[in-house]
């Protein structure tokens, strides 16, 4: 009977073809899923709340607010001519508290939980990638302000369009990736702060 353990000792025999991997490691453990950056939309929503009830008082349009409040009957009209006279203020209020995102990577809501937007290697995101992402992910809100100048009022329902888009592209942070539409288009993803390699 021929004796296979020479095979063993000749120099071309490879063990590790033998030996299982460990040297995978999940390129996209450190980004954030949906839970925190869910928690962190709403701590925007209440700070920029709060930010625009201030604008409202400083710009003297909250009385008009507290008008619609004390209607004993409700008046479409009134309400919507209202509406519309504090709706510009409601959108440049928006656009400036979330250009944050585009200058500094963050919104507070997001430096709150210790998040921050960074690049496909784990590193801080450009000026032109976060103003991108910002861009897009705010689209409808920049069109909507646009389509207040009545000769372009088309661009509301456009905007409202790509709103949609954007609010379904949301949901692909449940994927592997964890990157919502707006970050696969910028080439961006949401981190925890410390896990940034050049932070």
């Amino acid at each position: 009977m021929e004796n296979n353990s020479s095979n063993l000792n000749e120099p071309n025999y490879n063990y590790s073809n033998y030996m299982p991997d460990y040297s995978y490691q999940n390129p996209y453990e450190y980004r954030v899923g949906f839970g925190r950056r869910l928690f962190a939309f709403i701590l925007d929503y209440i700070i920029y709340t709060l930010i625009f009830l201030v604008a409202l008082v400083l710009s003297g349009k909250i009385n008009d607010v507290v008008n619609i409040a004390s209607m004993g009957t409700l008046d479409i009209n009134e309400i919507t001519e209202i509406s519309k006279s504090i709706l510009p203020l409601a959108l440049i209020v928006s656009l400036i508290y979330y250009s944050l995102e585009a200058f500094i990577g963050a919104t507070l809501g997001k430096l709150t939980l210790g998040i921050k937007i960074g690049n496909l290697n784990r590193e801080n995101a450009t000026i032109n990638q976060l103003l991108l992402r910002y861009s897009i992910k705010n689209i409808n809100v920049l069109l909507s302000l646009i389509g207040l100048i009545p000769a372009l009022s088309f661009l509301n329902s456009i905007g409202s369009l790509l709103g949609i888009i954007v609010f379904i592209g949301y949901f692909f942070i449940f994927s592997e990736k964890k990157q919502a539409l707006h970050d696969k288009i910028a080439n961006t993803a949401v981190y925890y702060k410390d896990e940034i390699i050049n932070n």
